[in-house]
């Protein structure tokens, strides 16, 4: 088995496929998925198996190169788009400002509802 051979032209040869777009997507997704999973298992099978439920995030850490500022917010903005894209969701309800800043109307945006239940 292959991988769906997913990307965007100029890179790669792909047959189809938009990159700027459908990891966002993909990463808005995995993260609703989740909180409903959470969801369904708190309600439903916590209390009888007193069990946990949690997601893994892999991380890299960033260090700036110099204590300059243009080295100390780029640092900032490689965690926001390595770590924070995932972490800050599950902890404030919305994606840091640089990552909704950068990425635009290529993020999808969260529902009310949906930032409270993630």
């Amino acid at each position: 088995m292959t991988p769906p051979h997913r990307c965007s032209p100029p890179f790669g040869n792909c047959p189809k496929g938009n990159s700027s777009t459908e990891a966002y997507i993909a990463a808005h997704h995995i993260l609703l998925a989740h909180a409903s999973v959470v969801q369904l298992y708190r309600e439903k099978y916590q209390e009888t198996q007193q069990g946990f439920i949690g997601i893994n995030v892999f991380a890299y850490w960033f260090v700036p190169m110099t204590n300059e500022t243009e080295d100390i917010i780029a640092t900032q903005r490689a965690h926001d788009f390595f770590l924070g894209w995932f972490v800050d969701v599950l902890v404030f309800g919305d994606y840091p400002g640089i990552v909704k800043k950068r990425a635009g109307t290529r993020i999808p945006s969260f529902s009310k509802d949906e930032s409270k239940q993630v």
